[in-house]
């Protein structure tokens, strides 16, 4: 059975995490002005990601197969890097494109936005994101005894911090919604998209170099 204060304190822990802002906060505001169900896909692929974490870090103490789990998350960083360079680059050059036209300036959800392509911008960007990878590879693996832990045990595990992803992400989802911060991001809507372009460059070129490091040692 599930120690149930030692999995409070993970969940609490990767609750306070998930609110740190990054690139999931980031893809989740250009995503504000889409519809309910375009968010909600980029929540599910999200949480989706982190399933893939925690799945991953009880599969690698079950089995004790770390370096074969290690080189399959490496592997998600990299083509997860890549979607977050991609996707600050379109969003840059989105605006360059826009920047003679008339109005207030490109939209800050220049990234994909119908409800079908959410969700694998969700994935992606959460499967790249240098905070996740630490929580579960850390926090995760050493707050939970896994060791001790059975299968049926672990799906639990699993399926509670896919939830509570989906719910502390929709939360954050459903606040850049409202309509009072709505108007703040139409008012801000180049600052928006130029700094959402930034952290995703950033976080796109950190992860891959975290990879090469971790490669080379």
């Amino acid at each position: 059975m599930v120690p149930s204060v030692e999995l409070a304190t993970a969940l609490a822990i990767q609750a306070v995490a998930m609110l740190v802002p990054g690139p999931n906060q980031f893809l989740l505001l250009t995503l504000s002005q889409g519809s309910p169900a375009t968010r909600m896909s980029a929540v599910v692929g999200i949480a989706t990601a982190g399933l893939v974490f925690s799945s991953g870090a009880c599969a690698a103490i079950y089995f004790a197969g770390e370096a074969t789990s290690e080189s399959s998350f490496l592997l998600l960083n990299v083509l997860g890097s890549l979607f977050l360079i991609y996707l600050g680059a379109r969003i840059l050059f989105g605006m360059a494109a826009g920047a003679g036209e008339p109005g207030d300036g490109p939209r800050p959800d220049a990234v994909p936005a119908d409800r079908w392509q959410a969700f694998p911008s969700g994935f992606l960007v959460n499967i790249a994101n240098p905070k996740s990878a630490v929580f579960f590879g850390s926090v995760f693996a050493t707050t939970l005894p896994l060791a001790s832990m059975t299968p049926p045990d672990y799906v639990l595990v699993v399926l509670l911090f896919f939830v509570n992803s989906v719910i502390v992400h929709g939360a954050v989802s459903e606040a850049f919604a409202l309509p009072g911060l709505q108007h703040i991001l139409r008012v801000r809507r180049r600052l928006i998209a130029a700094s959402s372009a930034l952290v995703f460059l950033a976080f796109g070129m950190a992860t891959l170099v975290h990879v090469v490091v971790t490669i080379a040692r």
